[in-house]
């Protein structure tokens, strides 16, 4: 986790992620291990994110 992420309640984060400066983790969102999210990535509320996926820079998850 790098500074200036927002991570809500209820975030499930999986071993070996890497979550870059301004991502947003979403309520009740799942990433699964070695997954990688992008500088301002959104994790939309409720969203999975599958092991080993890399979220590239700005996208949106949901």
């Amino acid at each position: 986790m790098e500074p200036g992420c927002v991570v809500y309640r209820n975030v499930a984060l999986g071993k070996s992620c890497l979550v870059n400066a301004g991502a947003v983790l979403n309520h009740d969102c799942t990433v699964e291990a070695y997954c990688q999210i992008g500088c301002n990535a959104v994790v939309a509320a409720r969203a999975v994110v599958p092991e080993g996926t890399k979220v590239m820079h700005g996208e949106v998850v949901e």
